[in-house]
């Protein structure tokens, strides 16, 4: 069970990515996104050219996925959103191996006491 304290740091936590200025930024370029036909269409395509491919194996299929996912990334509002979600990613990557850290090195010293006490 949590107790309040450990779950108010972990909601500190959650606030700190969500008043980031990069999940903000994030929140905004994916709102302006969603207005972009052209994009919507686009990335569309490239999920249905996804799921064909794995159906297939097909190396038409592959070749035109391949030509729809360099348009995309030629999108400069994709290509920013891409890098705001990265750094987001980061942090949260950064949250996940502070814990396993530290759970590691509470378990690792809670085992060499138990060994000490034997």
């Amino acid at each position: 069970m949590i107790t309040q304290g450990v779950e108010k740091k972990i909601n500190d936590l959650i606030d700190y990515i969500i008043n980031s200025y990069e999940y903000k930024r994030c929140l905004e370029i994916k709102k302006q996104m969603t207005q972009c036909n052209e994009l919507n269409q686009l990335i569309k395509d490239i999920k249905k050219l996804q799921q064909d491919y794995i159906k297939t194996n097909g190396n038409s299929i592959k070749q035109e996925l391949n030509k729809k996912q360099k348009r995309l990334e030629q999108i400069p509002i994709y290509c920013e959103y891409n890098r705001y979600l990265e750094r987001i990613n980061e942090k949260l990557d950064f949250i996940k191996e502070s814990f396993n850290d530290y759970f590691d090195q509470k378990l690792n010293q809670d085992i060499t006491e138990r060994k000490q006490e034997s």
